[in-house]
């Protein structure tokens, strides 16, 4: 499940649909606090927190900032209770357009492979 907002009118609308998200956490190592991601867009390096009973992933580029949370506790056999967050914004106006921010919630299972 994901949720969007957007706004119109200066007016937050939250959106809630269906939606399949699949990306891949490796060599976490939360010592150092480091982890790679690798999505669709290929391959970040992102840091890794752990606090508490959840495991945070933390990427930050120009203008966006992704937050992955996993719980420890489990939704299935092997398969934890996450969280993915994503928050953007490149300030941007082409002709009448106007950017706005985007930001989106996807909630979901992780598969624990190791």
């Amino acid at each position: 499940m994901a949720t969007t907002a957007v706004w119109k009118g200066g007016e937050p609308t939250a959106q809630t649909r269906t939606q399949e998200l699949l990306f891949e956490l490796n060599a976490i190592d939360v010592q150092d606090g480091t982890a790679e991601y690798i999505g669709t867009a290929g391959r970040a390096y992102v840091t890794a927190v752990l606090s508490g009973w959840s495991l945070y992933f933390v990427e930050n580029a120009i203008g966006q900032l992704n937050v992955t949370t996993i719980f420890s506790q489990e939704a299935a056999p092997k398969r934890l209770k996450a969280v993915h967050s994503r928050h953007g914004y490149l300030q941007m106006t082409v002709g009448r357009f106007v950017a706005e921010p985007s930001v989106s919630q996807n909630y979901g299972e992780c598969e624990v492979l190791e």
